[in-house]
């Protein structure tokens, strides 16, 4: 029976919401609870998969990832499909349409934090991200004078917090572009939310937590250097009367395990984090800022999902601006666009892009010429998309 395609209409909408809470109750978790669910699905673009009623539904999220020094335009989608309808294919012929949809929009990412990594791998999905899970006892931390003065803030004082968290992740790739929206709606949704800014005149850090079941829940944290750090671990410490533990998530190269007064008590963990992949190869590879490289090469593309990028491609860089064309020529490099995906946002690098099994270097030089342009990266995602 053929399927229609379509956005959803205005009425349709509360169909939509039931079909992802029946088919796929892992999201409510991955989208931090049911509240901040909603509140993220009524903002969604949705659309479905009909006959005589919705089969399936996918609903979409626009953000900005900054790669490199630039903010790129990305999507995130939640895919939903009844049960009775799996095993048909409805997954891959709505994420294939969107893909076209929104690379006919110039979007560049899409990307997503998954319920199931190997599922996503089909699709080319890639991991592009880790981070840093800690919990322990809220004694391990260090205990010493708060150098700065702190000041709790609401929702309206968020212009502060972004400007420290703009300071914070200048260091990293693969963050996203909070908006106001994001800050007022998203991460204080929760009444039992709260926000101490360091530094009250002259911010340089901040600390946005919750105190669950006596546990200090960290949900954001920023800060300007090692000092105000510190001052952040100490005001969680302040909190031993009314929490026992902690938890806290963090960038992989922060350190804390030699701050702390006991690290063999604390779990820490290295996570992966959201996957994603471009939609459209010569639009990703034209779209970055190479400096001051110049290079020639020819890299053959496998992608039997958005089956536009499966081909082959003469890229050329000259003064730091690149062109991408067809090509018939031998290729110097054979990839997927996953593993494309992680060398443009710069995950791993090459070297680690060559033992993924699905990187293949034909020529003397391309190599090194891939780590030139795409350098290794330090990455965190912070935010749930």
């Amino acid at each position: 029976m053929d399927l229609e395609y379509r956005q959803l209409d205005p009425h349709e909408e509360s169909t939509f919401k039931e079909l992802v809470e029946y088919s796929m109750p892992p999201v409510l978790e991955y989208l931090d609870g049911p509240e901040h669910y909603s509140t993220r699905v009524d903002m969604m673009e949705k659309w479905g998969l009909f006959d005589d009623e919705m089969r399936a539904a996918i609903g979409h999220e626009r953000f900005d990832l900054k790669v490199r020094e630039q903010w790129l335009d990305t999507v995130g989608s939640l895919v939903a499909v009844d049960p009775t309808e799996r095993e048909r294919g409805l997954t891959e012929t709505m994420l294939r349409e969107t893909y076209r949809e929104f690379r006919d929009r110039g979007i560049v990412l899409a990307a997503g934090w998954p319920f199931d990594r190997e599922f996503y791998r089909q699709y080319h999905s890639a991991t592009l991200a880790r981070f840093a899970r800690v919990d322990g006892p809220i004694s391990s931390l260090p205990a010493r004078p708060i150098e700065r003065d702190l000041e709790l803030v609401s929702e309206t004082d968020y212009e502060q917090l972004d400007t420290v968290y703009r300071t914070f992740i200048s260091d990293y790739g693969f963050t996203p572009d909070r908006t106001a929206e994001w800050w007022t709606a998203g991460l204080f949704e929760d009444e039992e939310t709260h926000a101490v800014l360091l530094g009250a005149t002259d911010p340089v850090g901040y600390l946005v937590y919750r105190i669950v079941d006596h546990t200090f829940v960290v949900d954001d944290v920023a800060f300007a250097s090692e000092c105000a750090w510190i001052d952040l671990l100490n005001y969680i410490r302040r909190h031993a009367s009314q929490a026992t533990s902690f938890h806290l998530t963090l960038p992989t190269d922060v350190e804390l395990l030699a701050l702390l007064s006991d690290p063999a008590a604390v779990d820490y963990e290295v996570v992966l984090g959201p996957v994603g992949r471009v939609l459209e190869f010569p639009t990703a590879v034209e779209r970055l800022d190479y400096g001051t490289t110049d290079a020639t090469l020819t890299v053959a593309v496998e992608d039997d999902v958005a089956t536009w990028n499966d081909g082959t491609f003469e890229v050329t860089v000259r003064d730091g601006d690149a062109t991408v064309t067809e090509s018939t020529e031998r290729p110097d490099v054979r990839l997927d666009i996953g593993t494309f995906t992680q060398l443009f946002v710069g995950y791993g690098g090459v070297e680690r892009a060559m033992l993924t099994g699905t990187f293949q270097a034909h020529t003397d030089g391309v190599v090194e010429t891939l780590a030139t342009l795409y350098p290794q990266r330090s990455l965190f995602c912070p935010d749930r998309f």
